[in-house]
């Protein structure tokens, strides 16, 4: 899915949107119908829908490239591109949107159960044709006013008194959501930390470390391997470089890349070769970091101006 056919399946939900359902998931991952109010569904999917067609499919910043490239950009949403490596989560999703329509949820058993014992909640959408779209929101504790410990105010007829029952905010934003067979990741940091995406990184980057040891183009890989069991962040860039680098993919040759790097000011001051100079020397951790912003071509010279930068975020032209 790229971004055209992201923003084509996003509006034909947002530009008839019909029906709203949520659903809480419990911390056992049980899915329960919400058994909101009618009218508070219909305020909050005219607000759910202004909040997409702004956000994604009328706005012109917005992309979709794969989560395997994911580079901290705004207004995107990442494709799910890690065939068979989806976390459990996605199964949320997988169920409501085939639930039947004689086929009713439990209701969740607020009253004695509160609030405080959700996961998340799901919001799926229909437009006029029946085609759905669902969402999945992780609750973070600011999302949660329980009472206990802290005391929390509310009004109450002409007074102000201490709230006596849990308060959830239902917001805008989402962790992934599902269209069709794809799944979308708006929140990567919280599908790694609270889904465990972040082992699946570490295990590919893992598998993909012997494709730069097999290229021999580092002395000794000891504390970049390191990083990557240490540093997820770290590890996601070796999985961007490796599925999506051009470097990589044109299998551009080590006396290239090493003729390259050493042309530039801006890698002679980051990267250090071996004494004959036929590797490059990866003894500390900038360097393995600036290792892998070479190989994930992100020094650019601009054919207008001839001006030359660094661009972590960009998309391939031709």
């Amino acid at each position: 899915m790229n971004t055209t056919d992201a923003k084509a399946a996003i509006q034909e939900i947002t530009n008839s949107c019909l029906g709203i359902k949520i659903f809480f998931v419990d911390k056992s991952n049980q899915i329960y119908d919400s058994d909101v109010d009618d009218e508070l569904l219909a305020d909050f999917r005219s607000e759910f829908v202004e909040s997409l067609t702004r956000s994604y499919s009328n706005n012109e910043s917005f992309t979709c490239p794969a989560l395997s490239q994911e580079d901290g950009r705004n207004h995107a949403l990442y494709h799910f591109d890690f065939n068979n490596d989806e976390p459990f989560e996605f199964s949320f999703l997988d169920k409501v949107n085939s639930l039947r329509a004689d086929e009713p949820l439990a209701t969740y058993p607020a009253r004695d159960a509160g609030l405080g014992n959700l996961r998340g909640y799901i919001v799926r959408l229909r437009n006029a044709d029946g085609k759905l779209m669902s969402f999945f929101q992780y609750i973070h504790h600011s999302y949660l006013a329980t009472p206990g410990k802290t005391i929390f105010l509310t009004t109450h007829e002409s007074r102000v008194v201490k709230l006596s029952h849990d308060v959830l905010r239902l917001g805008n934003r989402f962790v992934f959501a599902k269209v069709g067979d794809d799944y979308l990741i708006e929140n990567v940091g919280v599908l790694e930390k609270e889904f465990g995406f972040d082992k699946i990184i570490r295990s590919k980057a893992a598998q993909y470390c012997t494709t730069i040891e097999e290229k021999a183009l580092v002395t000794d890989l000891t504390k970049f391997k390191d990083q990557l069991t240490n540093d997820t962040s770290f590890a996601r860039k070796l999985v961007k470089v490796c599925k999506g680098s051009a470097v990589i993919e044109k299998g551009i040759s080590n006396e290239t890349i090493i003729k390259f790097a050493m042309s530039k000011t801006f890698y002679q001051e980051k990267l250090k070769l071996s004494k004959d100079g036929s590797q490059f020397d990866l003894s500390s951790i900038n360097r393995c970091r600036n290792f892998l912003t070479l190989l994930d071509d992100e020094f650019v010279k601009s054919e207008l101006t001839q001006q030359e930068y660094i661009s972590k975020t960009k998309d391939r032209a031709s």
